[in-house]
């Protein structure tokens, strides 16, 4: 009896801080930047600086998603942007993601006038949380 009410009492505590850091949306949309992750993890997708307020949302292990980048603050109809990539556990266990966070970036170039254009990302599989691993792309 006293177990089971320390584990409802620790998710109720994990609930709430989550609650408070802000849900990470899944839910593909229709949008300008298409982003597969290759990895074994899901992640957290920011657009420019690691900030709560430039969340795109989130891309599960193995699978693809689609972003309206023009749902950004202040974004213009045309330019480039990086893209920062936080695993999904790290984002909600950690109180402040910094840069030191990021295990993926990559500068994408968009045209939100243009609808039939759409800039792709593959996050590759052997990207990993420890950061033992780094890719040079160009």
């Amino acid at each position: 009896m006293k177990k089971s009410i320390v584990i409802l009492f620790a998710s109720l505590i994990l609930a709430s801080y989550v609650s408070a850091k802000g849900k990470v949306s899944f839910e593909s949309e229709e949008g300008s930047l298409l982003i597969t992750n290759y990895t074994s993890y899901d992640v957290v997708v920011f657009a420019g600086r690691v900030e709560k307020k430039l969340i795109l949302g989130g891309v599960r292990s193995g699978e693809e998603r689609s972003f309206n980048l023009s749902k950004l603050p202040k974004i213009p109809k045309s330019g480039e942007l990086l893209v920062r990539i936080v695993p999904t556990s790290t984002y909600y266990e950690k109180k402040r993601i910094t840069e030191d966070d990021v295990v993926y970036t990559r500068l994408v170039a968009y045209n939100l006038d243009d609808k039939k254009v759409e800039s792709v990302i593959d996050i590759p599989e052997n990207i990993d949380m420890e950061q033992r691993f780094c890719a040079y792309l160009t």
